[in-house]
């Protein structure tokens, strides 16, 4: 196995560029420059650290949607409890009016009925 590169002048009617070829210090045993895949290597790290940025934001941003969303749900909770209470009160109380009437409405019934056994009662 030779030279990578068996004639280090191309000639005029190779469509290569006639320059400079660089030595085995250089580019290894492969034939690639070390300095592109350095260069390489350093663009996959720059995209590896956008990205992991790009997943904290994503998760900062998820976190406080989360946050929004139970407060709001608490507050809805909260509405409705007080709603809750608010249609009990109003039960009760109806329900309470409604006792009184009936009480009232027997005892009325109850007076009718002595009245009448009072004034059959003597016959």
């Amino acid at each position: 196995m030779g030279h990578p590169w068996s004639r280090t002048a191309n000639p005029a009617s190779c469509r290569v560029t006639h320059g400079f070829k660089p030595a085995f210090g250089q580019r290894g045993l492969t034939g690639r420059l070390r300095s592109r895949s350095k260069a390489r290597a350093k663009a996959e790290q720059k995209q590896s650290k956008s990205r992991a940025k790009a997943e904290q934001k994503q998760s900062k941003s998820r976190a406080k949607a989360e946050q929004k969303q139970s407060k709001s749900r608490a507050k809805a909770e909260q509405k409705q409890s007080k709603s809750r209470a608010k249609a009990e009160q109003k039960q009760s109380k109806s329900r309470a009016k409604a006792e009184q009437k009936q009480s009232k409405s027997r005892a009325k019934a109850e007076q009718k009925q002595n009245e009448v056994y009072l004034t059959y009662g003597d016959i």
